[in-house]
C-alpha cells in the first residue's frame, strides 16, 4: 500500500475536555438572564450547562469527528439544549446502541441549537452524539453542549 494511503488512514488524535456550569439567574437593568458559574453544590430542578471543548491534538486536519456522552445519573435532558458549531446532533434512548439524528431550528449566535421531534423524547434521552462536520485544522478547538435538569442533588 502506498505510504500516502497509510498516512490519510491514520485518525487524528482530537481530546476533549468537560467543563459543568449552574445555571443561576442575575437581574440585569430590570431583566432576569441567566449566568453560569463552577458547580459546588447542585439541588433538585437546577439546571447545568456541559461544555465540551474538543482540540485536535494531531498535525492533520480533523474531520467527521465523533463525540459521544452520556447523560449523567440523577439528571434529565433539558430538551432543545444540545449543539454546536458544525456539529450534528443525535439522540439516543437506548444506552447509546441507536441515534436518532436531531432536528435543528435556524442558528442562533452562529451556534446550531437542537429542536427536539417530541417533547417527551428528552426524559428518556441516555446519550448524545455529535459528529462534527466541518475541518479541524492543527491546534484548533471547538464547542459542543448540552444542559440537564438535576433530580438527584450532590455535592462536588
Amino acid at each position: 500500500m502506498p505510504s500516502f494511503l497509510l498516512a490519510q488512514a491514520k485518525r487524528p488524535e482530537v481530546e476533549v475536555d468537560v467543563q459543568i456550569y449552574k445555571e443561576v439567574e442575575v437581574r440585569r437593568d430590570g431583566r432576569v438572564e441567566p449566568y453560569y458559574e463552577p458547580v459546588a453544590e447542585v439541588k433538585a430542578g437546577d439546571k447545568l450547562l456541559y461544555k465540551i471543548l474538543y482540540t485536535n491534538k494531531s498535525n492533520t486536519v480533523a474531520y467527521n469527528v465523533v463525540i459521544v456522552y452520556e447523560i449523567p445519573k440523577g439528571t434529565k435532558y433539558e430538551p432543545n439544549s444540545a449543539g454546536g458549531e458544525g456539529a450534528e446532533v443525535g439522540l439516543s434512548n437506548d444506552g447509546g446502541k441507536s441515534y436518532k439524528k436531531a432536528v435543528y431550528q435556524k442558528p442562533v449566535n452562529n451556534a446550531d441549537t437542537l429542536l427536539d421531534e417530541s417533547n417527551k423524547e428528552h426524559e428518556a434521552i441516555t446519550n448524545i452524539m455529535w459528529v462534527v462536520k466541518k475541518q479541524i485544522p492543527p491546534g484548533k478547538t471547538g464547542e459542543l453542549f448540552f444542559k440537564v435538569i438535576v433530580d438527584t442533588p450532590y455535592r462536588n
